[in-house]
């Protein structure tokens, strides 16, 4: 309210005090305007915004995240090294290799050194799935190295690939990092073209190519075998290895040496003996000879045991994922009789053991390992049979070994077999050589670390808009991130790096993931580049906020408030598109214009005046005013107009109000004249409002009172017209119809009726007659009362009617008097009896009474009782029953029966008395006895079943076993079977039965206990227990379990032999082994060289390694894998290699020769030369010899120099010319020139580019080629007459007219036309234009709905019963005549149809004002000396109501019939304001000037003055006797506009008047006319507010019935005390 009162207090005082200061004010009003008529709810951020608003960015946010392809990356996981190219020697220069690390080898045993696999180039591939903008580049960060293009963007399946083969020397890294760089360029949503370029990070772990553990055995006989002389010829030559992925060679003893340590050369055929105990290698070569037989090589777990290891993934457990595989290949190539050779035992053994030869394979060993037979097997020898010179591969595909896993201090686990494999000659006794190869299969898990990198490719998407919430974004990139890049790239390629390398344990994988899990939380994502945004706010600041709009200003303002600091790095076009709008908005900055309210508010003044009502100098003066307003200025022209605001308020101040039109009540006079003379004829009230109607004309008004002029002359009229000679006598006339309305019809014959009711209707209508008969017609009246006093002295009497009462006699006459008692029989003769006949009609009362007389004493008559005999006779036969050996339901329905015996019922229900016997003995016969006592064999089963429950648990918990012998148990369930139905006549049988149940209870008897978890208990004891592998105290234990078992329990004391049975298990369970034997172990460490420097560093180290791989804590069982320690220490001591001459040139032009030589599109000639080159290199030369080998490199690079291209394959090119046609000018221009154009393009290409590798390209323009023959078009027909013909019927298709079936005959013929026929069948298509042509469509029906809608709606009104039944029938002869066969042609007749239905207009039924003009006969005919104030209330009141304002409302109509009411209601209620002489009333009156004043039913209290309170109120306005009068006020503590006044009398508490103050002027209530009701009633012109009725009222003070902004400016006038305000009138002066 305090910001309302203000905004109403600068308004007026800039209005007309403060006109200087006008731009100041505006300013303070428009903001307390928004604070006042704005909810506080509403000021904040719109939610929509227009096109020129500014909201958030236009770019959705969802479209705004850097685009990026999906990429991969991958190296190969482990890259290997050799000597050279073609070596099997560990060295620094990479080779191709197969998926177990075995090198590509060029000689005649390479396959059989592959054993079933493939050398491939270690690769780097890189793909993503949408284009880039130039090929990606490839770098290694830490090892110089050689990258071929092996695909460069091949695309298939939505993915363009890219891939490198790799090549190196000198390679001293164990791993080697890749970086491949890429730049992808797209248009983002702001259209803008983004280029960003990436990394993409791989890493590849580096080993020396495979030394897989394996013997390399030979073996001779020195003498005759019967017919054949072998000595020295018989002999036996293999190489046996374990190879896979994931796998190193080495030895059981890596300390010691034995027999020659290395590896068996594939190329030369050689074994290649390594010195010193050979680390990193895993062959053993065992020489022999012997008389004949099976000779047992390295039988013991000992320095000459080779050892494979090999690491599996637990995730990825099946070792067909790692290709595990043993392998033997013979290299003696026998060709005599005795060379059928192959493996003649193969046997797996669980542990690192010993063989002897007699020993069985594992059952364990092979169900764990799973090796699968080859096609090599014979399964009637059960021995692997092979060609001289051929290889045998068993792979193993087990998952289940690590069950007998040793977990290691690492976390790794471990577990080892020895495979045991004899092979030679058929003739066992001829040679064969029994080797062992140990496997060691060590297990960690990379999943966690696998999925954690993958993630890095997936699981990131950014989808949050500021930095510190973003995720990091897929496949990092350095330039994503301000914090955490050099910490999570060292953890992201060692995690690479951990995962590719095989030979890892557990702890590194654990620490691997944890340290990329932490440096990936690390990361801080950067926020997107702000320098545009920066450089553009900068902008802003420059500009100066006070020439623009508000609204222009404001986008700019939101614009710069959208542009957030933190927004993350991937949403830089998001960024992009917040700058744009902040552009945008500095664009659409507009400079404000002059402030012109106060000219709209003059001007929306002038609009609202009506010219005609002002004199025509005074308006054009005020016309052109307005009309010189220039409405483009600025606010530096802000004074000028605000002098045009000035001047047009002064020209409406100025304004000249034009006279009334007096012609109307002029001619009202001239009446008025003419009918002065004859004023005597007429009542003296009709006269009376003639008079008074022509002394209150005025003769001074102007147009604003024109409604007063224009009542002066209609109640002048109305009252002329409402002139009514005075009333006939109708006293005789109502006495005679008093009297004869005594009469009844039925009184007297009908003859003498017809004539007397006839006169008596017609007096009737003259006595009611509207309007009533006058003086001039008394004659009239005093007939008809003659007529009918005459008419009833003729009246004849008519006879009584006996009907009713003959026929109550006729009715008792039928009854049987000996059926009733005699004193109610009596009491109906005597009403007989006192029947008079012969009375007359008028007496039919009393004649009726008789009848009625005679019927209530047939009522009354009495019968006399029914016999019950014999229902008493059978319910004394049932009182006589024993009734204990019966159900106590069937005993309570004979009981029921006996019960419902009616023992009052007449001898006329003597048949019911009968049934009742009936009823009574069918429910003695219904009785049922009750049942046997079964209780006692209850009890018993109870028991029974808790015997059933002991043996079902029981034999639940032990196998089947059961708790009771059988024969006990069964001959209790045979008790059991018995009859339940028995009743109690048979108790005895029942009891029998309970105890024969008990007596079997008694006789159950338990079984003996159950030793079956004892046995198996028992059989877990170790086979190896008696051996003596344990230790004594754990042993004991377990013979003292053995030897607590009592046997002769039984199954109550089951629990004691289960007890016997966990006692057994956990002596079992700890069991432990004696310690291991390391005595072998130390003597080979004992053999190594003091000083190992001469010796190559890998062999070195490989020494190294067996001797810290050795675990001292083992026990006996392990016996053999200690053994296999000293076996790996000999090995690795043997291996120790000095140096060789350097190939590394020769291996690197060897490499590049093998990689350009794959490319297919070389001559065969010249792939040859390059062959031959690299065959002709002698591997293995000494250092002296380095220039030979540089020579080979030399001889290797110039043939490759000298490659030669294929030339291109023209197979398609012929093929494709073979379908031109023979004449080209049947077909297109285009056509053809589509195909010479092709021909010429391939010719071209072909002469300047043929070579096979331009095939592709060459093929494109064939397939050009191709299809421009195949596209080859002949010429097509004229169309044009059938289009034409088509778009003509078209207009009519569409133009609604026309009905479906013509419309879809008319589809079905443009379907079947065929488009595409060429020139040669014009014919046909000239018939498709002649059809369409030819086609004509139906009309549709003419669309009556809107005629029917408008009918209906007329109907409806008809039916409300308010119309005369003329214009109703008018209206029925309009619809009847219309035409109902017309089609939508003529649809404009039908809408003609429509119009003048709607047109038509009914008549009105006139509104009933019979009571009201009954009230006014009764007003008239008041005796004024019976009253009190009868000429203050009739001259005050009653006298202008009747005469003026009633008979100026006599045109209502039937639907104003509450109008009519309301006028009657107000006349009755002056009536009731007439208080008659001594009589004491309730009084209420008005005084000093004030009035009432009656508008739309609601009586207001006009003439009152402002500012007053309720005690002055009621003593200076109101008179009041015996009433009390309550006062309820809008607002304030004064009374105002809209006050409530209730009247109350004393004297009965009734409510005698409810009245509303009416001060005009004063619109909010308040009792004060102040700038508030100014500033409310400009709201309500400006649709800002709404008014109440009396608001209206009081809002109109220039009185023209029109609330306007002329009512603003005299309102105002009022406030600064220019004008006042008539409260009489309610018109301001």
């Amino acid at each position: 309210m305090v910001l309302y009162a203000l905004f109403i207090a600068l308004f007026f005082w800039e209005e007309y005090y403060m006109a200087k200061s006008r731009r100041i004010l505006s300013v303070l009003l428009a903001i307390l305007m928004v604070l006042t008529i704005v909810p506080a709810g509403l000021i904040g951020t719109a939610g929509a915004v227009s096109d020129d608003e500014i909201g958030t960015s236009s770019v959705e946010l969802s479209q705004s995240f850097l685009e990026r392809p999906d990429i991969t990356i991958s190296s190969t996981a482990v890259i290997r090294t050799a000597a050279a190219a073609n070596s099997q020697a560990a060295g620094t220069t990479i080779v191709k290799a197969t998926a177990s690390g075995l090198p590509e080898l060029t000689g005649d045993k390479a396959e059989a050194f592959y054993a079933g696999e493939t050398p491939q180039d270690p690769m780097v591939v890189f793909t993503t799935n949408k284009a880039l903008k130039a090929n990606p580049t490839i770098t290694c960060s830490n090892a110089n190295l050689t990258f071929t293009a092996a695909s460069a963007g091949a695309y298939a399946d939505g993915v363009y690939t890219y891939s490198w083969k790799v090549a190196g020397s000198s390679i001293s890294v164990k791993q080697l990092n890749f970086e491949v760089g890429y730049t992808y360029e797209y248009t983002d949503a702001n259209g803008k073209v983004v280029t960003k370029t990436y990394t993409a990070y791989t890493t590849s772990a580096v080993e020396n190519v495979a030394q897989p553990g394996g013997i390399s055995a030979y073996r001779y006989r020195q003498k005759q075998f019967f017919d054949h002389n072998c000595d020295r010829a018989e002999k036996v030559e293999y190489t046996a290895r374990i190879v896979g992925a994931n796998t190193f060679g080495t030895y059981v003893d890596t300390t010691q040496t034995g027999w020659s340590r290395g590896y068996w050369d594939f190329n030369t055929g050689s074994f290649t003996t390594v010195s010193g105990t050979a680390a990193g290698y895993g062959q053993v070569r065992f020489d022999g000879k012997s008389v004949g037989g099976t000779q047992n090589a390295n039988t013991a777990n000992d320095m000459n045991r080779p050892v494979t290891v090999a690491y599996v993934d637990r995730s990825m457990v099946a070792l067909s994922n790692y290709n595990l595989r043993f392998t033997i290949t013979d290299f003696l190539n026998r060709t005599d009789k005795y060379s059928e050779y192959g493996i003649k035992e193969f046997k797996l053994l669980t542990g690192a053991s010993t063989f002897d030869g007699n020993e069985a394979s594992s059952n364990t060993a092979e169900a764990q390992l799973v090796p699968v037979k080859p096609a090599e097997y014979n399964e009637s020898t059960k021995e692997y049979d092979t060609v001289a010179g051929g290889t045998i591969t068993i792979p193993f595909t087990g998952t289940t070994y690590e069950k007998n896993a040793t977990a290691l201090d690492n976390g790794n686990k471990s577990v080892d077999y020895t495979i045991v494999v004899s092979f030679g000659d058929t003739y066992k006794h001829v040679s064969r050589i029994r080797s062992g190869i140990n496997l060691n299969i060590v297990t960690y898990d990379k999943s966690s670390l696998r999925s954690q990198i993958q993630d890095l490719y997936r699981l990131y998407t950014p989808t949050k808009l500021m930095a510190s919430e973003s995720e990091i974004g897929n496949s990092p990139n350095s330039w994503f991130y301000s914090e955490g890049w050099d910490q999570y790239l060292a953890a992201m390629r060692n995690a690479q790096y951990i995962l590719n390398d095989p030979d890892t344990d557990q702890q590194k994988i654990d620490a691997a993931t944890e340290a990329l899990r932490s440096a990936v939380a690390a990361l801080k994502v950067a926020t997107a580049d702000y320098t545009e945004a920066n450089v553009v706010k900068d902008q802003v600041r420059a500009l100066d906020s006070s020439i623009y709009t508000d609204a222009s200003w404001s986008r700019v303002q939101t614009a710069v408030s959208n542009i957030t600091d933190g927004i993350s790095v991937f949403c830089q076009t998001y960024l992009d598109s917040l700058v744009d709008d902040l552009r945008d908005a500095i664009g659409k900055l507009e400079k404000s214009p002059a402030n012109y309210d106060e000219v709209n508010d003059m001007v929306r003044i002038y609009e609202g005046l009506n010219p005609e009502h002002y004199t025509a100098e005074s308006w054009k003066i005020l016309r052109d005013t307005v009309n010189s307003v220039d409405y483009t200025l600025t606010v530096e022209n802000q004074s000028l107009v605000d002098a045009y605001a000035r001047s047009i308020d002064s020209a409406i101040q100025n304004l000249v109000l034009a006279p009334a039109d007096y012609t109307e009540v002029n001619n009202q006079v001239t009446r008025y004249n003419e009918v002065l003379p004859e004023k005597d004829l007429y009542t003296d009230l009709s006269w009376r409002a003639v008079q008074a109607s022509y002394n209150a004309i005025e003769w001074d008004k102007n147009w604003q009172q024109q409604e007063d002029v224009d009542d002066m002359a209609t109640n002048l009229k109305n009252a002329i017209g409402r002139l009514k000679y005075k009333d006939a006598d109708l006293t005789a006339l109502n006495a005679a119809i008093k009297a004869a309305n005594a009469e009844k019809e039925n009184w007297y014959t009908p003859d003498s009726w017809a004539p007397f009711a006839q006169a008596l209707a017609a007096a009737k209508e003259a006595a009611n007659a509207t309007p009533v008969y006058n003086i001039k017609q008394q004659s009239i009246i005093d007939g008809l009362k003659e007529t009918l006093v005459q008419k009833q002295g003729e009246l004849v009497p008519a006879d009584g009617d006996y009907r009713e009462v003959d026929a109550a006699i006729s009715a008792a006459n039928e009854l049987d008097e000996s059926k009733y008692t005699a004193e109610s029989w009596g009491n109906l003769q005597n009403a007989i009896n006192s029947v008079v006949y012969n009375l007359p009609a008028k007496e039919q009362e009393r004649i009726d009474g008789f009848a009625d007389a005679i019927n209530k004493a047939i009522l009354a008559l009495k019968e006399i009782g029914a016999d019950y005999t014999a229902v008493r006779a059978i319910i004394a036969e049932w009182d006589a029953m024993d009734k204990s050996l019966y159900t106590d339901a069937s005993i309570l329905n004979v009981a029921n029966t006996v019960n419902s015996v009616d023992w009052n019922l007449p001898v006329s229900k003597q048949a019911t008395v009968d049934n009742y016997v009936v009823e009574i003995r069918n429910a003695m016969n219904a009785l049922a006895y009750k049942p046997a006592d079964y209780s006692a064999v209850d009890a018993a089963m109870l028991k029974v079943e808790e015997a059933k429950n002991i043996q079902a648990a029981f034999a639940t918990a032990h196998n089947g076993y059961s708790y009771y012998t059988q024969k006990s148990y069964d001959d209790l369930l045979a008790t059991t079977n018995y009859d339940k139905t028995l009743d109690i006549r048979y108790q005895s049988t029942v009891d029998g039965y309970a105890k024969a149940i008990n007596a079997a209870l008694l006789a159950l008897t338990p079984n003996a206990a159950d030793y079956s978890a004892v046995e198996a208990a028992l059989a877990k004891i170790p086979a190896d227990f008696e051996d003596g592998v344990y230790t004594d105290e754990t042993a004991a234990e377990v013979l003292a379990a053995k030897l607590a078992i009592d046997r002769t329990l039984s199954t109550k004391q089951q629990s004691t032999v289960d007890g016997y049975a966990q006692d057994i298990e956990t002596a079992i369970a700890g069991l432990k082994y004696k310690s291991a034997d390391y005595t072998k172990v130390e003597a080979e460490k004992a053999l190594i060289p003091k000083d190992l420097t001469p010796y190559t560093k890998s062999s070195v180290d490989n020494l190294q390694r067996v001797l810290e791989g050795i675990n001292y804590n083992l026990d006996i069982n392990h016996q053999s894998e200690v053994d296999n320690y000293a076996t790996a220490i000999k090995a690795a001591r043997e291996a120790l290699e000095l140096d060789l001459a350097d190939y590394t040139k020769v291996n690197s032009s060897k490499a590049k020769a093998e990689e350009a030589i794959k490319d297919t599109n070389y001559t065969d000639e010249s792939i040859k030369a390059v062959r031959d080159a690299i065959s002709n290199v002698v591997e293995g030369l000494p250092k002296a010899q380095q220039a030979i080998v540089d020579g080979y490199a030399s001889a290797i690079d110039d043939a490759v120099s000298r490659l030669t291209d294929k030339p291109l394959d023209l197979t398609s090119y012929n093929k494709a010319l073979e379908g031109v046609p023979a004449n080209l000018d049947n077909y297109t221009d285009d056509s053809v020139k589509l195909y010479t154009d092709a021909l010429s393009a391939a010719d071209a290409y072909k002469l300047t580019n043929n070579s096979i590798r331009n095939q592709t390209e060459f093929e494109t323009l064939v397939s050009a080629l191709d299809a421009a023959i195949r596209g080859l078009k002949l010429k097509g027909a004229d169309y044009s007459a059938v289009r034409a013909a088509k778009e003509a019927k078209d207009e009519l298709y569409t133009s609604g007219l026309y009905k479906t079936a013509s419309l879809t005959a008319y589809d079905e013929l443009i379907a079947s036309i065929n488009w595409n026929l060429s020139i040669e069948e014009q014919a046909t298509v000239d018939g498709y234009a002649k059809a369409i042509n030819e086609f004509v469509f139906e009309f549709k029906d003419a669309d009556y709905t809107a005629l029917d809608t408008a009918i209906e709606a007329k109907r409806t009104e008809i039916a409300k019963g308010l119309f005369t039944d003329a214009s109703v029938a008018g209206f029925d002869a309009l619809v009847n005549g219309f035409d109902r066969t017309l089609t939508i042609d003529k649809q404009s007749t039908v809408d003609g149809y429509v119009e003048r239905v709607n047109a038509y207009t009914f008549t009105y039924k006139p509104a009933d004002y019979t009571n009201l003009d009954a009230l006014i006969a009764e007003v008239e005919a008041l005796d004024s000396s019976l009253y009190t104030n009868y000429d203050e209330i009739y001259t005050g009141y009653i006298l202008d109501y009747i005469l003026s304002y009633i008979p100026s409302h006599r045109d209502y109509n039937i639907t104003e019939q509450d109008k009519v009411n309301e006028m009657q209601a107000t006349l009755q209620s002056y009536v009731d304001m007439l208080i008659l002489k001594d009589t004491k009333v309730a009084k209420f009156e008005l005084k000093n000037g004030a009035k009432y004043k009656t508008s739309g039913g609601v009586t207001y209290i006009i003439g009152l003055r402002t500012g007053l309170t309720d005690s002055a109120l009621k003593s200076n306005f109101f008179v009041m006797e015996n009433v009390t009068v309550s006062i309820k006020k809008v607002m304030g503590r004064t009374v105002g506009t809209g006050t409530k006044i209730t009247v109350k009398s004393t004297l009965d508490n009734s409510v005698i008047g409810e009245y509303v103050i009416l001060i005009y002027g004063d619109i909010n209530g308040d009792g004060m006319i102040t700038m508030l009701d100014s500033s409310i009633l400009l709201s309500y012109l400006n649709k800002g507010a709404t008014f109440t009725a009396v608001q209206k009222l009081a809002a109109n003070v220039n009185g023209d019935r029109y609330v306007n902004f002329v009512d603003v400016r005299m309102l105002n006038n009022v406030i600064y005390k220019v004008s006042v305000i008539n409260q009489q009138t309610g018109k301001a002066s």
